[in-house]
């Protein structure tokens, strides 16, 4: 394929371009030129959404689970359930969690407004993710580019798309917990947050970034990113 295509053989996954340079390294020697397909933001599902009484909660989680995801999901969501905790969660998702906060399936055109609706977003990450730092969740951008307040486990968007003031990621279970209850009884100061991870995703982290940056890598003709500004206005974002 190299040797007879006339663009650029473009090889890669969705993760960061840096650790693309680590796990697919040898990928070069033959040719291949890495290029990312990153995790972005989708703003025609993700923007412009309100609160919903019937969606409001303390927190939430649109998700699904399965034994290996449950791993981390056991040690940072399910202890949060306990009624000693008193929160009121609402956890949605394709999967049954098996437990009395799960909600069922949202369909998807409800899905922003259930974000939108509760004080703290919450993420978990699959233990690879967690581990070794190479893969991460969609979720924190959507929420990010939603105007929603994203408390995560440690994830490789900490460092590569979000800083420390932008988003909240913690390293144990006990510290997700404290920080879910220093906002719970802090709300305003989830704003700044708030606006800095907009902020973040709609300057560079959208998916007409990510649809500019391949063809970038092919070295073919775009409009892509006047495509995303005329939708901006239009969307007023």
């Amino acid at each position: 394929l190299v040797d007879i295509c006339k663009y650029p053989i473009l090889g890669g996954c969705h993760y960061f371009p840096k650790t693309l340079e680590k796990t697919h390294e040898r990928w070069k020697d033959l040719g291949i030129k890495l290029q990312s397909s990153r995790l972005a933001w989708d703003l025609f599902d993700y923007s412009n959404s309100t609160e919903v009484p019937e969606f409001k909660s303390d927190l939430m989680i649109l998700s699904g689970l399965w034994n290996y995801k449950g791993k981390n999901a056991k040690k940072y969501i399910f202890p949060l359930l306990s009624p000693n905790n008193n929160y009121d969660v609402k956890i949605w998702g394709n999967s049954d969690w098996g437990v009395p906060q799960y909600m069922g399936c949202l369909e998807q055109s409800y899905t922003k407004y259930a974000m939108k609706s509760s004080k703290i977003c919450l993420n978990v990450s699959e233990p690879h993710a967690s581990k070794y730092q190479c893969e991460y969740p969609e979720r924190p951008i959507k929420l990010a580019g939603n105007k929603c307040f994203c408390i995560s486990d440690y994830c490789a968007l900490k460092d590569n798309m979000f800083e420390n003031d932008e988003m909240i990621f913690c390293d144990s279970p006990e510290e997700y917990k404290d920080k879910i209850d220093y906002f719970l009884a802090n709300p305003d100061e989830r704003l700044p947050y708030i606006e800095k991870a907009y902020k973040k995703d709609i300057s560079g982290h959208s998916y007409f970034h990510v649809c500019s940056e391949l063809l970038n890598g092919m070295n073919i003709p775009h409009k892509i990113m006047d495509g995303y500004e005329k939708v901006k206005k239009e969307l007023c974002l």
